[in-house]
């Protein structure tokens, strides 16, 4: 079959993946990982008798690695998507491909893609205490932190929190950071139940003890807003999450979280 004027090759810019059928239906697609200016993205294009269709997919385009392959044995090809901080791994978002787009799949369902990342973190551990770098020590336990949320695991949770949480009281501005996003991860864990009045005086207190009584009330919302938004986004849930990054920077639009999540959102 001609392609012809569509010119797939590995560069700096599109990596081909190959010809799968992502959605089982019988038809191949052809896959690509696209490099855009905040990191990488799917791309997917059906054939259509002689022509090429790009499938729309809302898919942020910050992440720095994604895996395509069988992760769970189903015979369908599945997508890990994995985003790093301080450069280290975050654990992946895995989605699977329905006649309707991209679908988030529950990574429970993924014992063998936790099992590798939890090598990957523990190998990193390894090299931390023969290198005793605490700020990456701190890292990895968010990271791991990150990893007991989408597991479910709160008592393992609980552990790194009171971690944190002794060094509360500390002007050191790397470990408030920390303790910032740990506070978030666990309100992460009221969404999960339905207590969203719990998730969001998390929000407000990783804020208020993050800036103290320094911090604008509108910059205050503002932050409070695009937490939400990373929060739908981490369920792929775009109209919500484009509604709060939209109403972060109404409040304050020099919120340059909010600002390059929009980007990622290829909002801006």
């Amino acid at each position: 079959m001609a392609l012809s004027p569509f010119q797939f090759q590995r560069n700096n810019n599109t990596d081909f993946r190959g010809l799968l059928d992502m959605d089982n239906d019988g038809n191949i697609e052809l896959v690509c990982v696209v490099n855009g200016k905040s990191g990488k993205r799917i791309k997917i294009v059906k054939f259509k008798g002689k022509n090429l269709q790009e499938i729309p997919v809302q898919m942020v385009e910050n992440y720095v690695n994604i895996e395509i392959k069988d992760f769970n044995w189903d015979g369908q090809p599945d997508i890990a998507c994995y985003t790093a901080e301080n450069g280290i791994l975050l654990p992946p978002q895995i989605f699977k491909m329905t006649g309707g787009g991209l679908m988030l799949e529950n990574i429970r369902l993924f014992p063998g893609c936790i099992k590798e990342y939890k090598k990957y973190i523990q190998s990193l551990e390894k090299k931390t205490r023969t290198g005793s770098n605490p700020v990456i020590a701190y890292d990895l336990m968010v990271a791991k932190a990150r990893i007991f949320v989408s597991m479910g695991e709160k008592e393992s949770f609980d552990g790194i929190k009171l971690f944190f949480s002794s060094h509360s009281g500390s002007k050191d501005v790397i470990k408030k950071i920390r303790m910032y996003r740990i506070t978030i991860l666990e309100s992460y864990f009221f969404f999960q139940k339905g207590e969203s009045g719990k998730a969001f005086q998390k929000i407000y207190e990783a804020i208020d003890t993050m800036y103290g009584e320094s911090i604008a009330k509108t910059h205050r919302e503002s932050m409070f807003h695009t937490e939400l938004a990373l929060y739908e986004l981490y369920r792929n849930h775009w109209d919500s999450a484009n509604k709060e990054i939209r109403q972060a920077l109404l409040l304050d639009p020099s919120n340059q979280r909010a600002r390059q999540s929009a980007v990622w959102m290829g909002l801006e």
